[in-house]
């Protein structure tokens, strides 16, 4: 219990830090540096600077978004080509072949929505990063459901504060992760059921056809 405690307060400490660049002139420049190491490696969330710089800066709060989407796409690019062309033989060290192929076919059939929904929800999305490259996840569809999920998240909260103004503050800060993590599953759901209910409804035309 208190090395969780102390961890929460190393967070807290580090939150505090990362906000305090708000007011700074080179804060686009720390929510680019947040951005990327976020989703290259530290699992550090940029949207506490985002947030605060939206807030003193409504006007430029879609800008905002838009340089936290750029780069934490750009930071994911690193695990994923980590796992792509090294990540299955460290991977085969830890986890036996099977589940790595079994991971390949889920990724297969799934790997767009899956990224999306890391990209988007409160989840370890450099970890899905490496998982996509070591599956072998086209890149191009790797970077479009990237682009999608980090973009929605982002510019989610840069346009909420663009038209709603500062009053969404608080709010963002206490609902955020629950929030797109609720919204990232239901995505998921609809995106299932509509290939499973397509193909049986592809199955049955052709068993008519027949």
């Amino acid at each position: 219990m208190e090395f969780l405690n102390r961890i929460s307060e190393l967070l807290g400490n580090a939150s505090g830090w990362l906000i305090s660049w708000s007011s700074s002139p080179y804060a686009p420049l720390a929510l680019f540096s947040a951005s990327l190491f976020d989703s290259g490696a530290l699992f550090f969330p940029p949207e506490p600077l985002l947030i605060a710089m939206a807030t003193l800066r409504p006007d430029l709060a879609p800008l905002y978004a838009a340089v936290a989407t750029a780069a934490s796409v750009l930071g994911a690019t690193f695990p994923y080509l980590v796992g792509r062309f090294g990540g299955r033989p460290l991977a085969e060290r830890f986890v036996r072949s099977e589940r790595i192929e079994t991971a390949e076919h889920f990724f297969r059939d799934y790997g767009a929505p899956t990224t999306f929904v890391a990209a988007f929800a409160p989840l370890p999305y450099p970890v899905f990063a490496l998982a996509a490259g070591v599956a072998h996840l086209g890149y191009p569809v790797f970077l479009v459901a990237s682009l999608a999920g980090r973009g929605a998240r982002f510019f989610g909260i840069g346009l909420l504060i663009y038209f709603f103004g500062p009053a969404l503050q608080g709010l963002l800060e206490d609902y955020l992760g629950w929030a797109t993590l609720v919204l990232g599953v239901l995505l998921v759901l609809v995106y299932v059921l509509s290939r499973y209910f397509g193909s049986r409804f592809e199955r049955s035309s052709k068993d008519k056809q027949r």
